[in-house]
């Protein structure tokens, strides 16, 4: 079972409602419903948040880690190949590191590093 969107209120998070939504939630799917797992989904790499670790550390949650297999384009391969080379210098220029196209390129080539290392 997937839960792809759970929205937390950061000004209600001290009366700790996110804990009893959490608990009614995996009470319904692993009790009463007899599913065998659920996840809190997966994360865009700059989605900062820090559910997984509630999940962690609360619900005892697990990391599951998945493969990631990525097939280029050829050409789209030759120009994330010349951003690995670029990218270093244009991270040293502020205004150019917060373009949302340069963060949008950093995204695809930590997917690249991640797609191309075995843990």
């Amino acid at each position: 079972m997937f839960w792809e969107s759970i929205w937390y209120d950061p000004d209600h998070l001290g009366d700790y409602s996110s804990y009893l939504l959490t608990h009614s939630m995996l009470d319904y799917y692993l009790n009463a419903e007899k599913v065998q797992y659920v996840s809190d989904g997966s994360r865009s790499l700059f989605h900062e948040t820090n559910v997984q670790t509630f999940f962690i550390e609360k619900f005892h949650f697990s990391k599951t880690y998945a493969d990631l297999h990525i097939l280029y384009h050829p050409l789209f391969k030759c120009g994330l190949t010349a951003a690995k080379f670029f990218m270093p210098f244009a991270n040293k220029l502020k205004p150019i590191k917060e373009m949302t196209f340069m963060k949008k390129i950093e995204g695809l080539l930590i997917q690249d590093q991640i797609s191309s290392s075995v843990l």
